[in-house]
């Protein structure tokens, strides 16, 4: 992903392409945005060239305002907002589409939508920095607060721990069916099984230990030290106004934004009492995270540039993208976020699919880049797939794992 706009700068012939010779965004197809990207074969800036950068990311910015539409028209996707870093500075940001069919309000760059699974490299980060100040330790068990009230008399809940819930290795299903019991599959830390209700039980666990809830903790460690102002854990009373409503496959609204809740509570609260509660109607460390894709690549975008307001060391970068379980010949995971190659570039990545929300982020430490794309819709990830890969000009391994996108 190094110097991606001048990559797609050169796919699209420069500053010399006019606006009008571009093709209408509903003609556009996924194999002509493709190509289009794929055909950035030639020059990679050198740093000697960085300070032209910005103005090629607004000249290619304007081309890809007739892009991306065009792709979010074949999949039936009412809305899209991207955020594209470089360099450790962001380069672009865009909203397309609308927040709701019905009041078709367009979206923007701080547009709020459901982050979904994206909820847990941010959280992974929080761990970190607690387990860097000796509040938490890595590899002490967790059993405590895995064994209640399914696996009371599990003995190997007592293998898990928090590495072991943060690698995707703790032998648990992902989400169990309602009113199912948790299972442990094989023994922890001996394969990858991913887990959202394992991070959920560490959630507990840190919120135990810490003495302090994920939305204060979430503040204290990210979301103030960043000014991600519009970013959160549980529903705020803002986002009635500047949050995009979810689409089902048909391009229906599906009202989950409708939800409201107490951030220090662990039971919602409905406004439609016949309906049931929805997973991430509370916070959740493993999908309940609100945010922008402006603020979540800034998020990302200060991780791996080890931004001292962060705090968030070297040290801690390289213990978090190491490859620790392996999935298949091309995806591990470290603590927090898949990892694989991409061009023969260390690529580390995370989905989110909350159903009606699905949305991608990919970066590329060594370089400092990377691109979030955030969707209200059931087919967001398959735009998400067109879009990063036009991006990155190659096929991204993630896209292949049928978890993330099945055909």
């Amino acid at each position: 992903m190094v110097y991606i706009f001048e990559r797609l700068k050169n796919s699209y012939g420069g500053s010399s392409t006019k606006p009008n010779e571009m093709k209408e965004p509903g003609t556009l197809s996924r194999r002509s945005f493709l190509a289009l990207s794929a055909s950035a074969a030639g020059a990679i800036v050198t740093r000697g060239n960085i300070a032209g950068l910005q103005s090629k990311a607004n000249d290619v910015s304007d081309k890809l305002k007739k892009l991306i539409p065009g792709i979010m028209g074949e999949f039936g996707c009412p809305g899209l907002s991207v955020a594209v870093f470089e360099e450790g500075e962001i380069r672009w940001a865009e909203g397309f589409g609308v927040k709701s069919v019905k009041a078709k309000e367009p979206v923007g760059a701080d547009t709020v939508f459901e982050a979904a699974s994206l909820s847990k490299p941010l959280f992974a980060t929080i761990v970190l920095k607690l387990a860097e100040e000796q509040i938490i330790d890595l590899d002490a068990p967790l059993g405590e607060y895995f064994r209640y009230p399914d696996l009371r008399n599990e003995p190997q809940v007592d293998l898990i721990t928090p590495r072991i819930v943060l690698s995707h290795s703790t032998g648990l299903q992902n989400w169990r069916p309602p009113r199912n019991p948790l299972k442990i599959q094989f023994t922890p830390g001996t394969q990858f099984s991913y887990s959202g209700e394992a991070y959920v039980r560490l959630q507990r666990a840190v919120e135990k230990i810490t003495g302090e809830s994920l939305t204060n903790l979430s503040r204290a460690y990210v979301f103030d030290a960043l000014h991600m102002n519009h970013s959160s854990y549980v529903w705020k009373d803002e986002y009635e106004q500047i949050a995009a409503e979810g689409h089902n496959s048909t391009g229906e609204i599906v009202r989950t934004r409708l939800w409201k809740y107490s951030p220090d509570s662990t039971r919602g609260s409905n406004d439609s009492p016949k309906e049931d509660i929805p997973l991430f109607a509370v916070p959740n460390a493993a999908a309940s995270l609100f945010s922008t894709a402006q603020e979540y690549a800034h998020f990302v975008m200060s991780l791996i540039n080890s931004d001292e307001r962060l705090k968030f060391s070297e040290t801690l970068l390289k213990l978090m993208v190491t490859p620790r379980t392996k999935l298949n010949d091309e995806i591990s995971w470290g603590l927090g976020w898949g990892i694989c190659r991409v061009e023969e570039e260390l690529n580390i990545w995370h989905w989110g699919n909350n159903g009606v929300y699905q949305s991608f982020v990919s970066a590329v430490p060594e370089s400092r880049s990377g691109i979030v794309v955030l969707t209200n819709s059931a087919n967001g990830l398959k735009v998400c797939k067109n879009v990063v890969e036009g991006v990155l000009r190659a096929e991204h391994p993630a896209f292949k794992w049928s978890m993330v996108l099945k055909a």
